[in-house]
């Protein structure tokens, strides 16, 4: 799931991410990975996560940290850490949506959240450098994590 939006800066890594993970997954049917973006009302993702075994969320985030940081949150059995904000141009953060899934019962086993770290949210596409640079080592981090969940399912069924 890549959450953000094209037209402000920064905003844009998560759907740039899904993108070039769905490049490099094209063997996978589509009963295995479905690729979602959302880039405007996140509580669709409610709706989205009952339905699913595992879900991996990229977004823009904002903490203390240097642009460009990394963050890689198990959030399937433990809240999301309340220092980081994935509320950024669109809509509720996806840590609330997370633990409001979680009170429903409707939270996936598995659910990895990528957020990088952003300080550009003005209008337009451009990325900061910083950010640009992440997307290749989040593709791969998210290529490993499919990888294993893959792995864990096949060993269940």
């Amino acid at each position: 799931m890549g959450i953000g939006n094209g037209f402000r800066g920064d905003d844009s890594v998560g759907i740039l991410v899904l993108d070039r993970v769905m490049e490099n997954v094209r063997d996978l049917r589509e009963d295995q990975i479905i690729p979602v973006r959302l880039d405007g009302d996140q509580s669709i993702a409610l709706d989205l996560m009952r339905s699913v075994e595992a879900v991996i969320i990229v977004d823009a985030a904002r903490s203390n940290v240097p642009a460009g940081t990394i963050f890689r949150i198990d959030a399937g059995d433990r809240p999301v850490p309340g220092g980081i904000k994935f509320s950024s141009t669109h809509g509720y953060d996806i840590g609330y949506l997370i633990e409001l899934a979680r009170a429903l019962k409707t939270l996936p086993k598995h659910v990895i959240i990528y957020g990088i770290a952003t300080n550009n949210f003005g209008h337009g596409s451009n990325l900061t450098a910083e950010v640009r640079e992440s997307i290749d080592a989040v593709v791969m981090k998210i290529l490993k994590d499919i990888e294993l969940l893959q792995k864990s399912w096949l060993s269940v069924h």
